[in-house]
């Protein structure tokens, strides 16, 4: 007998919400082929006749729904909301449909939603094929085959809104086909969010207004219109300073590579200073995205460097560095750090792409001879800024020789303690 396992998000911030869950828990379960039900819950809750696991950071639908699809084991799995009320034999019916059609996807049937969003599909009306949302595919409750999700997982760079959209462009992708059963019937109670409700309104703007731009963004789309958010979201600053007639090929090369980059909607200035802290900072105040990056004049980036650091999200998204020297050898061995070892040394090139409003409230670069942005790194740290890696975006250093790239060693000794010191002595480690 094939088994279906049911993955429930929820977040009962009250006993209102709680008894939401607990309902969709009692009655899915009435269905014999039900195996396990897994709760995700954000809040320190737990629930009779279900395996519960408490879910910490900002809500993640996605997240939350691969994590709690890794604790179980049957053949098939049900993504769900907790406000949800099944009917008897909803598994089976939806089952049996999804082996007869050869299909790996389908979504039951809500007489809520389908009233609410006039699909004017009615119940027990037979199979639909298709992926338009709240129509054949709805987010609030599908099935998939185990086999169908070890293979693709669900796209955990969405968070909550366009999750549904996400998760049919992934079907279109994978070239899976998908169906609506209307005699399998899931009532979709509230037929909208109340996790959503309930949040700070800065996580609602995170988890709606931007994640739809995310969404368009990494799918290509124009949901809601919002566009792809990509317009002016990154500046790219050469910062330039001393002899322009030495910088003038140098940074031709460099100008060149941020302006030749795949993603075309992004700002590039070149910014002179009487020295290179200067160069730097003086532009600061007026970057109006929400990205910067940092291209040093004797350097370039990948054709695909900001293509590929916005699919990442963090605070400071860190590129693989590629070393280039004068006689055309290229070092591509890496380096990373873990949450200790950035007072171990400089393990962050300059170039890594920054939120603007971090850079800001670190106050850019200090004034240092040498490894300043280590210095800003480390104040960066303090400040909670989360750091993640981009396996694919390619920095390209051109290691030249007096460079400085290549100080003298007292030089370096003794910078390197003094920034050292100053970040233990800001962190109370001395």
């Amino acid at each position: 007998m094939k088994k279906i396992d049911v993955v429930i998000v929820s977040d009962a911030k009250n006993d209102f919400c709680k008894k939401i869950t607990e309902n969709a828990i009692l009655s899915c379960k009435k269905d014999k082929l039900v195996g396990e039900v897994i709760v995700l819950e954000k809040q320190n809750i737990t629930y009779d006749g279900a395996k519960t696991f408490r879910q910490e950071g900002l809500f993640s639908y996605n997240r939350f729904l691969n994590q709690g699809a890794a604790q179980g084991s049957s053949e098939y799995i049900c993504f769900c909301n907790n406000d949800l009320l099944f009917e008897e034999d909803w598994a089976r019916i939806i089952i049996s449909a999804m082996e007869q059609e050869g299909v790996n996807s389908a979504c039951p049937y809500s007489p809520i939603s389908n009233a609410a969003n006039k699909t004017d599909i009615l119940v027990n009306s037979g199979i639909y094929y298709g992926y338009e949302i709240r129509k054949e595919f709805c987010g609030w409750c599908f099935v998939w085959k185990r086999s169908l999700w070890e293979k693709i997982k669900l796209d955990e760079r969405i968070f909550f809104w366009a999750s549904d959209n996400a998760t049919a462009e992934q079907l279109k992708q994978h070239n899976e086909k998908h169906i609506l059963v209307t005699d399998s019937i899931v009532h979709h109670v509230h037929n909208g969010s109340i996790t959503l409700n309930t949040l700070p309104i800065q996580d609602k703007r995170i988890l709606m207004h931007d994640e739809i731009k995310k969404f368009n963004r990494l799918y290509n789309q124009n949901f809601f219109g919002l566009g792809k958010d990509v317009e002016g979201k990154v500046t790219v600053v050469i910062p330039v300073f001393g002899n322009m007639d030495y910088w003038k090929p140098l940074l031709e090369r460099a100008s060149k590579s941020a302006l030749k980059q795949t993603h075309k909607e992004i700002n590039v200035v070149i910014n002179v200073g009487r020295n290179l802290w200067e160069a730097r900072n003086s532009f600061i105040p007026e970057i109006k995205t929400e990205y910067v990056i940092f291209l040093d004049a004797d350097d370039e980036l990948d054709e695909n460097y900001i293509s590929e650091m916005l699919k990442e999200e963090g605070d400071v998204i860190v590129p693989t560095v590629h070393r280039h020297f004068s006689n055309s050898l290229v070092d591509r061995s890496q380096f990373w750090y873990t949450p200790k070892s950035l007072l171990t040394g400089n393990f962050i090139v300059i170039g890594a792409m920054i939120k603007t409003e971090l850079l800001r409230a670190v106050n850019g670069f200090n004034d240092l001879p040498l490894y300043e942005d280590w210095d800003m790194w480390l104040r960066m740290e303090e400040k909670g800024a989360k750091f993640i890696k981009s396996e694919k975006a390619i920095y390209k250093i051109h290691v030249r020789e007096g460079s400085r790239n290549e100080p003298s060693d007292e030089m370096k000794n003794k910078m390197f303690n003094h920034i050292k010191n100053e970040a233990l002595k800001r962190r109370k480690l001395t």
